[in-house]
């Protein structure tokens, strides 16, 4: 995918299955409550599991019988069990089930910015993602379509527990951003990887409920990923060079590569690292390398890039090839006859 001496760039795509297994809560009789799932990770510690709880302790939620607002910006929150964060704010069950309730949630966030608008006609997040790795954070969505009292499911699957609370399964906004790296040549040179960063990528989008579809802008920043070492010594096996809550948590976008020559066109990966003569030790280079890639990035799809060593060609930031292979072109200049001498004997 990318072209490289050194160093090429290959992404390995993955999609985590959904499952919902867990209960949270058993909700009053006409009491409208909520059951929450997460089907797949969130930032931080890996889930192995679908509740919400353990991760996210608040989502707010909106509500509409047809066009009537019925909850507007209501908090849902997990202490011993989930529960209104106010009991003021406790809704009941209409008896008139002919009409239909659509339930829209979102999680909160501290650290990325996020405005809302929400209503019955739309559901939208605006969301800009902070460029400090610690402070990305995973944003969920749900809805639950055509609910009643008797059918508090909705539209939602019908193999969900029946807990009598209303399943929101919430669904990622953003995309989720991976990296490994192995040396294929370890006889020959040592690899010393000390920093990647995503440069030129797009970091505002507009995430909408129903598909998580979303519209980025045309605002950039640089991300450097969070790294399991300040210097890792790449083997000849593949393996991951990710903290353990260092991965990236990006906006969903398709954008072109780097065309190796405005440094600020294009996304890229810029990789801090060291490359010297496994045997000598002479430094063939020392500093950032660019490799130019095309994303096209899915909410709630985990993307792995895995860098391989010894295998093509890095850039500097001009877009001239570093780490140079050196040949030779073997020549023999030509004979040249020498003046006749005469041998007497």
């Amino acid at each position: 995918m990318k072209k490289v001496i050194i160093l090429a760039a290959i992404a390995a795509l993955t999609l985590t299955a959904c499952s919902q297994n867990s209960v949270i809560e058993t909700p009053a009789e006409d009491a409208i409550g909520f059951s929450a799932f997460s089907p797949v990770p969130t930032k931080g510690t890996v889930l192995t599991g679908t509740t919400l709880n353990p991760y996210y302790k608040e989502f707010t939620i909106y509500a509409y019988q047809g066009t009537t607002t019925f909850m507007d910006d209501i908090s849902y929150v997990y202490g011993s069990a989930w529960d209104y964060a106010h009991s003021t704010d406790k809704k009941y069950w209409p008896s008139d089930e002919t009409k239909k309730i659509n339930f829209y949630a979102y999680t909160s966030s501290s650290d990325n910015e996020l405005s809302a608008s929400v209503s019955s006609s739309a559901q939208t997040l605006d969301i800009t993602v902070p460029t400090d790795n610690a402070s990305q954070e995973d944003i969920l969505v749900a809805e639950c379509l055509n609910a009643t009292k008797s059918d508090r499911d909705g539209d939602n699957s019908a193999s969900l527990p029946t807990t009598g609370g209303v399943p929101m399964v919430f669904k990622h906004a953003l995309s989720q951003v991976n990296f490994s790296a192995r040396n294929d040549s370890t006889s020959i040179i040592k690899v010393t990887l000390r920093g990647i960063t995503v440069q030129n990528v797009l970091n505002e989008v507009t995430s909408t409920f129903a598909a998580v579809s979303s519209s980025p802008n045309s605002n950039v920043s640089n991300y450097s990923a969070g790294l399991n070492g300040s210097a890792i010594v790449l083997t000849n096996s593949a393996s991951s060079v990710m903290a353990n809550d260092g991965h990236l948590i990006l906006a969903p976008q398709t954008t072109a590569a780097w065309n190796l020559t405005s440094s600020n066109t294009g996304a890229r990966f810029a990789i801090d690292c060291k490359v010297e003569d496994t045997v000598s030790g002479v430094v063939y280079y020392d500093g950032t390398v660019y490799v130019p890639v095309s994303v096209a990035w899915v909410p709630g799809y985990n993307y792995t890039y895995t860098f391989v060593f010894g295998k093509g060609a890095g850039y500097d930031d001009n877009g001239d090839p570093v780490l140079n292979v050196i040949s030779f072109v073997p020549t023999v200049t030509a004979w040249t006859d020498a003046t006749g001498e005469t041998v007497t004997m």
